[in-house]
């Protein structure tokens, strides 16, 4: 297995900053960790993902894609070889 196949976990929290339309954005957000192969649990603050690095690194560099485009964000990322796992 190679390090970018390994499973890890990451918690993301983004918050779309001088957005009038902010639950629509955190929609989309979902949107995209959803349209990956990983699993997904979204909850009130942060969502929780888990999956082979590879595809979290591209969700993650998706999200970032697309919120450039779209609004000004923050995006908080927690990643953990060994959490919940």
């Amino acid at each position: 297995m190679s390090e970018m196949d390994k499973v890890i976990t990451c918690q993301i929290s983004f918050l779309s900053l001088g957005n009038e339309k902010v639950d629509l954005a955190v929609k989309k957000v979902i949107d995209i960790i959803e349209s990956f192969n990983v699993n997904v649990r979204v909850g009130l603050l942060s969502t929780e993902i888990k999956g082979p690095s590879s595809e979290i690194l591209k969700l993650i560099q998706e999200i970032v894609s697309y919120s450039n485009k779209h609004s000004k964000f923050v995006l908080d990322i927690k990643i953990s070889n060994i959490c919940g796992l």
